[in-house]
């Protein structure tokens, strides 16, 4: 029985590196891989490899998501009048 996408072995570079969330937002975004990996200092084959076997559909639907909500700052906030 094969391994269920989205889960780690325990050797994949993408899964280890310390800047994993950041590198999958960004893929997720729509940066290249071979970009992603040059700043990373990652192998691009092996990030290619991590986002395909390893960062699930639904993983890349909440990136996706949390990428698309809009952020309001806090001076923005602060200066918004929400008393009736």
């Amino acid at each position: 029985m094969g391994r269920q996408k989205g889960s780690r072995t325990g050797r994949c570079q993408g899964c280890n590196h310390l800047e994993r969330v950041r590198i999958e937002r960004l893929l997720a975004a729509g940066a290249s891989i071979k970009g992603t990996a040059r700043k990373f200092t990652i192998d691009h084959h092996a990030l290619r490899r991590h986002w395909i076997n390893h960062v699930s559909a639904e993983a890349r639907a909440t990136y996706i998501v949390g990428l698309a909500r809009p952020r309001i700052s806090s001076k923005k906030s602060s200066r918004m009048n929400l008393s009736p």
